[in-house]
């Protein structure tokens, strides 16, 4: 019903449909489901996403199958550090967005701009999507045990043998016109030592500036180059449409993998985040600015979806705290 009804407005906006025809969706209502179920990952569920021994993993599923695991688990946790960034928008980003530490982006639902702050985490996700040259520069420069366990094995391979000669000419190809200097000029072969994490995330936060602007980073360079022909706005909308849908089957090797019991999609990376904010700050205002909400009613609306239990912890801290104090009620005092 709700999908047939976004087909419909969607469109009447675009004139398929004449302005004058009736919305038969306004005519009837259906009865509410329970918004609150499964909306957020309780937090025990969600820190699993930080698993350190992904081998396992690896070890049990088709090379190919581990593969959108990793991705999506990876782009279910960008949403999350990203303030939780809508899945659409997620994937309409292109390297270009990101100056001077910042994510500066166009909401889609509201056509507003919004950024977010490039946390060294988005920084240390971001690793993973960097264009191919790049990847080996990564991997040259830096001791990274979990950036391998988290490629494929043919990326291993191809890594096996590299040499800086090999990686200048990729980046040559790839359209640099020269070494960039702060990049290239001393790449320090992998030590056996663990590479310190401010030292890679420095490196990466330096690639980010010469990477081609107009490709998007979480797209793969078959939907890239397409995007880059003449494409009506119906053929683009789809291919957006079409990699949501495949990103929200991918999140579903993730709660398989995980042993998450909600029904993960990547709008509950935006609940997710919504929920464990909520924890730490009640400043409906902070939360609304960081959602990318229109206005505070918006997000005082979104709020009413989360769980009653919420509702409950804040009250028993409430009561926590009276018990702390010297009152009559608790202490048979009467002074």
């Amino acid at each position: 019903f709700e999908k047939l009804s976004v087909v419909f407005k969607d469109a009447l906006r675009k004139g398929y449909i004449s302005q004058n025809t009736i919305d038969p969706f306004t005519l009837f209502k259906l009865p509410k489901k329970n918004s609150s179920k499964n909306k957020e990952l309780p937090k025990n569920e969600f820190y699993r996403f930080f698993i350190k021994d992904i081998a396992k993993i690896k070890e049990k599923n088709h090379p190919l199958r581990f593969l959108s695991f990793i991705r999506a688990k990876n782009m279910f946790l960008f949403q999350f550090f990203a303030h939780g960034m809508r899945g659409g928008d997620m994937l309409r980003l292109k390297w270009g967005n990101l100056v001077d530490n910042n994510i500066h982006y166009t909401v889609q639902k509201t056509d507003k701009n919004h950024s977010v702050y490039m946390y060294d985490e988005i920084v240390q996700i971001l690793r993973l999507f960097l264009p191919k040259p790049f990847k080996h520069l990564y991997y040259l420069s830096c001791h990274d045990e979990q950036f391998l366990v988290e490629n494929s094995v043919q990326f291993i391979n191809e890594c096996s043998n590299l040499t800086k000669d090999q990686v200048y000419k990729e980046l040559l190809d790839y359209g640099l016109s020269s070494k960039p200097a702060g990049i290239l000029v001393d790449i320090n072969i992998r030590q056996t030592k663990e590479t310190d994490f401010n030292e890679q995330i420095s490196l990466i936060r330096s690639i980010f500036p010469v990477l081609n602007k107009n490709d998007h980073i979480f797209l793969t360079d078959h939907i890239n180059n397409r995007l880059k022909g003449e494409l009506t706005e119906d053929q683009v909308y789809a291919i957006f449409e079409y990699e949501l849908a495949k990103y929200n089957r991918q999140l579903k090797v993730v709660q398989e993998n995980l042993g998450i019991s909600a029904n993960l999609t990547s709008h509950i990376a935006r609940h997710t985040y919504t929920s464990q904010m909520l924890d730490v700050t009640d400043d409906v205002y902070a939360i609304s600015r960081s959602l990318a909400h229109q206005n505070i009613q918006v997000t005082e609306n979104y709020l009413k979806t989360l769980d009653n239990q919420r509702v409950n912890k804040a009250n028993e801290k409430l009561v926590q705290r009276l018990r702390k104090g010297k009152f009559s009620f608790y202490t048979g005092d009467d002074g």
